[in-house]
């Protein structure tokens, strides 16, 4: 009997171990900007002028990439898209980010304006062969995280 006792004690110390790894989350492979825990996800669909200076995390499939700086990113969930843009150059992702999966902290805005230097700017990329999207709705990137 005491033998089974322990066998069940070991085996349930075996099972709670492992249990531990399977619930980690994935970890990105690149970070930038403001540092944050994954929270409550808004669906992009839901962006609206009501959201206007709320921090929302979004998150999705970067589909485009600003071929300058690296300073927005065209995120897409499969039914939507939505522009995540550094306005002051804080965040700025890596060339290679375009099929990635990622996460952005940032602060809805509602006509920011702006070019690729910053709101109200033109950008410090003029001349540099691509323009940059000013859409009504865009998320001001405090933080971002891609994942492989």
């Amino acid at each position: 009997m005491r033998l089974k006792v322990v066998a069940v004690l070991i085996a349930s110390a075996v099972l709670a171990s492992c249990s531990g790894t399977e619930e980690a989350s994935v970890k990105s492979d690149w970070e930038g900007g403001a540092k944050f825990e994954k929270g409550t996800v808004v669906a992009l669909s839901e962006l609206t002028e009501a959201m206007k200076d709320k921090t929302v995390q979004i998150e999705g499939t970067v589909q485009k990439l600003c071929p300058g700086k690296g300073c927005w990113v065209e995120v897409s969930d499969g039914k939507s898209s939505a522009i995540a843009k550094s306005l002051n150059d804080a965040v700025l992702f890596p060339k290679d980010a375009v099929g990635k999966k990622v996460l952005v902290q940032g602060i809805v805005r509602v006509k920011a304006g702006g070019g690729c230097g910053g709101e109200g700017s033109e950008g410090s990329d003029k001349g540099a062969g691509h323009e940059c999207p000013k859409p009504e709705i865009l998320v001001e990137i405090q933080g971002a995280k891609l994942f492989p």
